[in-house]
């Protein structure tokens, strides 16, 4: 197993229909490299286990702080999403 390598990063805005399906939003971000330096990166979609199509999602906030794990050069974002409850009781 490789080791993994936890990096802070913030999100700078979110993409897709918010709410909808999980499946249709995506993040950019900023994470804050090992090496003192940033990188931003499009089009990001979390890693964590995100929401069936058929529950409408809202999207984390930009602003909000999360995690991403450096694994063997890959980058994986842990970033939480809830589901939708507008019009529930």
């Amino acid at each position: 197993m490789a080791s993994a390598t936890p990096i802070p990063g913030v999100i700078d805005s979110v993409q897709g229909t918010n709410p909808g399906p999980a499946s249709g939003i995506t993040y950019t971000v900023t994470v804050n490299l090992p090496n003192g330096s940033t990188a931003t990166f499009s089009g990001v979609k979390p890693h964590n286990q995100r929401y069936p199509d058929t529950i409408d999602t809202k999207a984390a906030t930009p602003g909000t702080w999360f995690t991403a794990f450096d694994v063997g050069g890959t980058f994986q974002y842990q970033i939480i999403e809830i589901a939708d409850t507008t019009g529930c009781a």
